[in-house]
């Protein structure tokens, strides 16, 4: 009706009251500290903060202690890592909080977006925040342009505080101080936090470079780790590929340093980044005892990078004596070596084209379904190999390593040409710059861009070859040494040793073997074609070898005597 006056009814504060009982409780309290170092005054600081919240929410007769919720060196950009802070959204959305006390929007959260779109959630179920040294609550209808106000002043006081820690960090790479934080294996660090070899790591690591340069595969090194019970950097026999390529690639192992190999793209989301020229590198040769050999590490890498480029599978080795000798001539395949009835009394270790190691099945389409004793023949095969080497000149042997022994140590050469091709890195950077300040056409630039890279590129092959030059020298060294430990009886057979001689073991029809002898490398093609006339060979003179209760029926095929005829 007109000129009716409109009454105001005021407000009324509801009191908490409990579903179940309809009765009047408590308002349920908890609070949140955190601090984002692990330094002495900030952890002073977070037990003050413990002490105060707990003293106020236990002396407030309508308030109900529920915990205290705390984040202990976490930053407050992002709330991924924070598992206080999770932890208290959880239980506040499930129903447990109405209160929540934070000494201030900073310690909540440094970032808006976080910052305003927990406020909302928690509103929403009717938990409330408040923010002591700002005097606010989330319940005021003011509070969401004073939290994007005090929010965005937090995270720009992050955003100034990461630029600032980055350039000081950037700042001792550039002057080579900078100290590596993480574990490595192989390494740990003296009382001046320098590094140092681990000896029982650097055996580790020696391995996975040693059984990688014998052509192991990444799955292969980490099945002969497990085997020989060899821990990762935290202890466990536990590895990942990722473990093995990050070793594999790692300069700190030939004494070198790279620094800013990888950034931080958002200083909210701490997300890294590989370097791919983003940012300038640091290279600091020589900062501490190499665990590898310059060159070999050097030839490691040029090995990833063609392994890459031409994976082939069936060409992994092993560390197995008979590894890749041993096939069928019936299916042409080769005969794996498998273990029967393991851990019985009638436990035996055969040879089979049956079995497929991938999947477990058997071939259906090889007639051939007897087997060869591992042991019998792996002791038929070292007679062979001992017999053959015995016949070699073992002076010409030691003149060779000797020669190879000679070559002079080249990690400084290395070193240096890897610093001149850093060098011209920067001459095309500082190119670049010169051309887009100046605004002129690239082709100005092209003959100098050309002359730079061709540089870098000769010395990327000059590395090439000395590292070739030094890994063949270093294994005729160890294979002289494998050599001579097998004649005197103080080594077994290794794979390398037997290839030497042995080129292909084919088991016949009949379960006997034709057992191809050569001095000399030969093509995979000759071997198939002698297969395919394998009948052609039964005129050579049959032979038996005996060991235990086995008797194995044998020809011997060697290639340089038919050449001799």
């Amino acid at each position: 009706m007109e000129g009716s006056k409109v009454i105001v009814i005021p407000k009324t504060i509801l009191p908490n009251l409990d579903a179940a009982s309809g009765k009047i409780r408590k308002k349920r309290v908890a609070a949140y500290c955190r601090v984002s170092s692990d330094m002495d005054d900030q952890l002073h600081s977070l037990e003050t903060q413990k002490i105060e919240f707990s003293r106020k929410i236990n002396e407030n007769p309508e308030w109900e202690f529920v915990n205290l919720y705390t984040d202990e060196g976490i930053t407050g950009t992002s709330k991924a890592k924070r598992k206080g802070f999770n932890d208290m959204i959880k239980d506040a959305m499930k129903g447990k909080i109405d209160l929540i006390l934070v000494k201030s929007i900073s310690r909540f959260a440094r970032n808006t977006v976080d910052c305003l779109q927990t406020k909302r959630d928690l509103q929403a179920k009717g938990v409330e925040i408040f923010f002591e040294k700002e005097n606010i609550s989330s319940f005021n209808e003011a509070s969401e342009t004073m939290l994007t106000i005090y929010a965005s002043f937090a995270q720009e006081e992050s955003r100034q505080i990461s630029t600032n820690v980055t350039w000081g960090v950037r700042a001792r790479m550039r002057d080579g101080k900078y100290r590596i934080g993480a574990t490595m294996l192989g390494f740990k660090k003296n009382e001046n936090g320098e590094l140092i070899v681990d000896e029982e790591g650097a055996k580790t690591v020696q391995l996975i470079f040693s059984l990688f340069l014998d052509g192991y595969s990444y799955r292969e090194i980490i099945d002969e780790l497990v085997r020989q019970g060899k821990t990762n950097a935290k202890g466990d026999v536990k590895w990942l590929v990722s473990n093995i390529t990050s070793i594999l690639g790692n300069e700190k192992y030939c004494g070198d340093i790279i620094y800013q190999k990888t950034f931080c793209k958002n200083y909210l989301t701490h997300e890294r980044a590989v370097n791919n020229g983003e940012l300038e590198q640091f290279f600091l040769p020589k900062h501490h005892e190499p665990i590898i050999d310059k060159a070999n590490f050097m030839y490691v890498q040029l090995l990833r990078k063609k392994r890459k480029a031409n994976y082939n599978p069936m060409e992994n080795r092993n560390n197995m004596p008979l590894a890749g000798l041993v096939y069928c001539a019936n299916c042409g395949r080769p005969m794996h070596r498998v273990q029967y009835n393991k851990g019985k009394k009638y436990e035996r270790v055969a040879l089979t084209c049956k079995m497929n190691i991938r999947n477990g099945s058997n071939y259906s389409n090889c007639e051939m379904r007897n087997t060869i004793d591992y042991d019998s023949l792996l002791k038929l095969v070292e007679r062979i190999v001992m017999d053959e080497f015995k016949e070699l000149d073992m002076s010409l042997i030691s003149k060779s390593v000797g020669s190879a022994m000679a070559i002079t140590e080249s990690t400084d050469r290395i070193n240096s040409l890897e610093e001149e091709i850093n060098r011209h890195k920067t001459e095309i950077n500082e190119l670049v710059t010169k051309q887009i300040e100046s605004g002129a056409d690239i082709n100005e630039y092209k003959e100098a861009y050309s002359l730079l890279q061709d540089k870098i590129k000769a010395c990327e092959s000059e590395i090439e070859a000395i590292s070739t030059r030094e890994y063949i020298s270093s294994k005729k060294k160890e294979f002289s040494e494998d050599l001579n430990a097998f004649l005197q009886k103080n080594a077994s057979l290794s794979p390398q040793i037997a290839s030497k001689v042995i080129k292909r073991i084919y088991r016949l029809n009949d379960n006997s073997l034709l057992i191809i002898i050569s001095k000399n490398e030969l093509e995979k093609s000759l071997l198939e074609n002698i297969r395919e006339k394998i009948d052609d060979f039964r005129y050579l003179e049959p032979k038996e070898f005996e060991y235990g209760k086995t008797v194995i029926q044998y020809r011997i095929l060697n290639l340089e005597d038919m050449k001799n005829d």
